[in-house]
């Protein structure tokens, strides 16, 4: 044993530190946890026709300012445990030195793929890439660039940056003729490109770009997601937080899309932009439901006219067809607390048509138009079921705001239903010429008190909304005061709850909802569950940081529980099958709440 022990031990010792060094222009073959790292030391190509397999837990590490060039197919697919890494030797340079490529590489690059295409990037953590103008001369319109319909999925991107005067994207999908872009459950984080996007996407008739379950943050760049789309975008269940658009040019959103696209169930919150909204869209048909957007602000002041503008929602037609047929679908999203240095503290609509309906839009500011603006152009609005609340413009305080402004001539406004402060020219001014107020305006419910169980309760952009309740009290003067007449009610409200659960809709994105049946009768009050719908790992804020939190299924049993001692609390739902569930907090002295929680 004596001699064999040694032996074992410069055996492992030999494996933990085997390496492979690529020094060959074009990789193929397999590529294997035994044979880590691979060490490149010069550029290199998976040719067409042939493949490069890439196993679970290797590391791929840049040796110099070099590139992967995909010609062929590249499988790269990690697992949750052993997730494959692309990074570089030696970060010296990263951050300070903007004159050259040290301390990053090239990155990947996929190339037309002329046979059926088995790429695949899956559980990557892709690091320290560096474009310089030398790598956009040379082809790098991206860190990760791509020509063809590539699913990333379960990657992080960080610590990747470009600098120059070219317009250098971190990932970049160029031009497709068909097919689907997908960015799935990936991690888009500390990324800079001042003269790009973190995420660019263009691409003709039939190829449909996908974005879910990821989340953006801490990037800086002209826009951290920029679309260009003939076919739709399908964003849904995202979140974007503290990112940057630095950009001094028009169309520089958070979010930025050009063309049709769907904005579903994401937490957009904390970005901020030079001169746009924290989404901007423009030119297609939109529909933007069920999102939370709050504490955004638009900064500067010295905008151009109709392209800047709006704190959450910077929306426009084609200014150049008058009574434009575009029409934006607002419905279902609690807007914040954003800020615009300009026109339109949470919304501003410029050339289009507009169904608003269903929203809180509470405590943001401008300039003007605190709460909605509508600017040029005759159109189509209806304005319907929402609570205008706390919105400020200006020197304005909430009871004297404008709520909503409107500047245009002969547009046709249905403004019914909504819950205001007050109904006279600071809360609803429309000084054009020939603007129709269409129905019943009678049915609108003046107060002082919308009746939300824990807003926020100023209009600063710094007082965060995203741990606040808007949910409604049971005194609330906005349950059962909606009107659903040709608006699509969906079948949830924001909060995931069934709509309609009185005798009609309630005003609001938040149904109220008074018992819930496995559960029997509980209090007007409502547990802050994110994210919703969950994977992994659910959040639970709760009113106080004692008790119990019980997760409950459809037939009441208990799935799982923890005891409460900070006022969030993590629970761990891996292993719950997707469903449908309830949180319940207890405090074990009769005080109650309960959330509809989503597994996907």
């Amino acid at each position: 044993m004596k001699k064999i022990l040694p032996f074992l031990l410069l055996i492992c010792g030999f494996v933990a530190n085997a390496s492979t060094s690529i020094t060959t222009p074009t990789v193929s073959g397999h590529w294997t946890l035994a044979g880590s790292p691979y060490n490149i030391y010069n550029n290199i190509l998976i040719p067409s026709g042939s493949t490069l397999t890439v196993d679970p837990g290797v590391s791929v590490v840049f040796y110099g300012p070099y590139k992967l060039s995909v010609s062929g197919d590249l499988i790269a697919t990690g697992t949750a445990a052993q997730q494959i890494n692309f990074t570089v030797h030696d970060t010296t340079g990263y951050s300070v030195d903007n004159s050259t490529s040290n301390g990053g590489w090239y990155g990947i690059s996929y190339q037309w793929a002329t046979a059926t295409d088995t790429s695949s990037l899956q559980y990557c953590n892709i690091s320290y890439i560096k474009l310089d103008s030398a790598g956009y001369v040379a082809g790098n319109y991206g860190a990760i660039y791509t020509l063809r319909t590539l699913v990333i999925k379960n990657c992080s991107v960080f610590k990747c940056r470009s600098f120059g005067p070219y317009p250098i994207d971190i990932i970049r999908y160029d031009y497709f003729s068909i097919g689907l872009k997908e960015l799935n459950s990936c991690s888009i984080h500390d990324n800079s490109s001042p003269n790009g996007h973190i995420f660019f996407s263009g691409n003709s008739v039939g190829c449909i770009t996908n974005i879910h379950n990821c989340t953006f943050n801490n990037n800086n760049s002209i826009s951290t997601i920029y679309v260009s789309a003939i076919s739709p975008l399908l964003f849904d269940h995202n979140e974007m937080y503290q990112n940057q658009a630095i950009s001094s040019s028009s169309a520089s959103g958070i979010l930025t899309i050009i063309g049709n696209a769907k904005i579903r169930y994401n937490k957009i919150h904390d970005n901020a932009c030079q001169k746009d909204a924290a989404i901007v869209c423009m030119y297609g048909f939109v529909d933007i439901i069920g999102n939370m957007i709050t504490n955004n602000q638009s900064l500067s002041s010295s905008g151009c006219g109709i392209l800047d503008g709006g704190g959450a929602l910077d929306l426009m037609g084609d200014v150049s067809t008058p009574g434009d047929s575009i029409l934006f679908t607002i419905k279902d999203n609690i807007i914040a607390n954003n800020y615009s240095a300009m026109e339109g503290g949470a919304i501003k609509i410029n050339h289009a048509n507009a169904t608003i309906t269903n929203n809180q839009i509470i405590n943001n500011s401008s300039n003007s138009g605190g709460g909605l603006y509508i600017v040029n152009d005759p159109g189509n609005f209806i304005i319907r079921n929402n609570i205008f609340f706390g919105n400020t413009e200006g020197a304005y305080t909430s009871a004297a705001s404008c709520n909503v402004k409107a500047i245009t001539n002969y547009a046709r406004f249905d403004y019914t239903h909504n819950w205001i402060e007050n109904f006279t020219n600071h809360e609803l001014y429309l000084p054009g010429i020939g603007n129709t107020l269409l129905g019943d305006t009678t049915t609108n419910i003046i107060g002082t008190n919308p009746g939300l169980f824990a807003p926020t309760l100023t209009s600063s952009v710094t007082e965060s909304a995203l741990l606040s309740n808007f949910g409604l009290l049971a005194s609330s003067p906005c349950i059962n005061r909606g009107d659903t007449a040709g608006i699509g009610a969906d079948p949830v409200d924001y909060y995931g709850h069934v709509r309609i659960s009185g005798s009609t809709i309630d005003i609001g994105a938040c149904e109220w909802q008074s018992t819930l049946g496995i559960i029997g009768s509980v209090p007007d009050l409502l547990l802050n569950v994110y994210p919703n719908p969950a994977t992994n790992t659910l959040f639970i804020s709760t009113p106080k940081n004692n008790g119990t939190i019980a997760l409950l299924d459809l037939s009441g049993r208990k799935m799982a529980e923890k005891n409460v001692s900070n006022t969030i609390t993590t629970i761990d739902i891996q292993m719950l099958p997707r469903g449908i569930y309830f949180a319940v907090w207890n405090d074990g002295n009769g005080e109650k709440a309960v959330q509809k929680v989503v597994v996907e």
